[in-house]
């Protein structure tokens, strides 16, 4: 039985630094009868895949998640290319106040922040956007 995700998206990139993870991602995308090139699978160290790669300007949503709030930070300051109109939805592990402080002096508004718990573990999630009425490029206070 297919997950559906993909009835209500036309494109989705999964990266990871990993190339086991990314066999992994291949194998649960033909697993769940995901159509192909719905999701693109790719060794990747943070965004830096669309410095390369086409399909930026196409993104309306980012996903980061599992990792330090620092690194976090450090893929969201290396973004290829101008990232405003793009919501994002952090799922830092650690250094979460690192994080909003981060968001906080680079321009964004952070719109909902929670915590959730899963088996007995506690996640936080942050979703953010760019501030509308600024067109700065990410900075580093």
């Amino acid at each position: 039985m297919s997950i559906g995700f993909y009835k209500k998206i036309k494109k989705a990139y999964a990266l990871d630094i990993s190339p086991n993870c990314v066999e992994k991602i291949k194998k649960n995308i033909k697993k769940q009868n995901i159509p192909e090139n719905m999701v693109i699978p790719a060794i990747s160290d943070g965004l830096s895949y669309f410095g390369e790669n086409p399909g930026f300007e196409e993104l309306s949503d980012i996903i980061i998640a599992g990792m330090s709030g620092e690194t976090i930070s450090e893929i969201i300051e290396k973004m290829p290319y101008n990232i405003n109109k793009i919501n994002f939805i952090l799922q830092p592990n650690s250094k979460i106040e690192s994080l909003k402080k981060f968001l906080t002096n680079n321009n964004f508004d952070i719109t909902e922040c929670a915590v959730i718990e899963s088996k007995k573990r506690f996640y936080t999630i942050i979703k953010c956007n760019t501030k509308k009425e600024k067109n700065d490029r990410i900075r580093i206070v």
